[in-house]
């Protein structure tokens, strides 16, 4: 039976949790973020995969945001939030919300 290890990645910038799932293979390391099926690395050590997980983690997040952001500015050029922003609207006019 293979020996899984589990080790807590911090993003610090959000303020979350992942976790590396990761086990020796052969010669090397292998290792994969499960709540991120993008993550997927392999290293000689332990200490390198770990390294390398965190780096390819962070990058993926920063490229979703990218892909994100561009998305979303797609969509606002295209009207497709019109309806969304004109409701939130006439809720405020008529008093259906709520300072925070």
């Amino acid at each position: 039976m293979e020996h899984i290890q589990t080790v807590k990645i911090h993003d610090i910038e959000y303020d979350t949790t992942y976790t590396a799932h990761i086990k020796q293979n052969c010669d090397g390391w292998i290792g994969w973020i499960k709540e991120h099926p993008k993550v997927k690395c392999e290293d000689t050590t332990k200490e390198a995969l770990l390294k390398n997980l965190e780096q390819t983690l962070f990058e993926t997040l920063d490229a979703d945001w990218e892909a994100w952001d561009k998305q979303i500015e797609e969509d606002i050029k295209a009207g497709k939030l019109d309806q969304l922003r004109d409701e939130a609207l006439e809720d405020l006019r008529v008093g259906r919300c709520t300072d925070l």
